[in-house]
């Protein structure tokens, strides 16, 4: 829709503003490929926060290491990548989970799990609760 837009208004940059339902990440790859800024919300799909657990964003992602660093400074290395409808998620989780002090605000489980999209470097905080694709 994005890229229709664009030719109807017959211009070169355009950055297109959708609410979060419209979140879709195949649709947000390709506006990135066709040089179109997007700003869209990224749906909450974890219920963590509502419990008052961590939530992803409280994990920060090392893009030389391709590893995440949780709130209490353990190192999330990458284990293994999952597809699902055609998108390639790659997962990562640290061993020491059990032993840590602040597992209980971080998960119920065994480890707490970090799932993180093959493109997932093209988004941008934009501010918080949404993300801004730069182009």
């Amino acid at each position: 829709m994005a890229k229709q837009a664009r030719e109807a208004m017959g211009v070169q940059e355009l950055t297109a503003v959708a609410d979060r339902g419209y979140f879709k990440s195949e649709e947000i790859l390709a506006c990135h490929q066709a040089g179109i800024d997007v700003i869209v919300p990224k749906p909450v799909t974890s219920s963590a926060t509502a419990h008052g657990r961590f939530s992803r964003a409280d994990f920060i992602y090392d893009a030389k290491r391709d590893e995440y660093r949780c709130p209490a400074g353990e190192r999330l290395p990458r284990h293994c990548v999952t597809i699902a409808n055609g998108l390639s998620h790659y997962r990562y989780w640290s061993s020491n989970c059990k032993s840590c002090a602040l597992k209980a605000q971080c998960t119920p489980g065994q480890e707490r799990r970090v799932t993180r999209w093959e493109h997932e470097d093209i988004w941008k905080p934009c501010k918080p609760g949404w993300i801004k694709l730069p182009r």
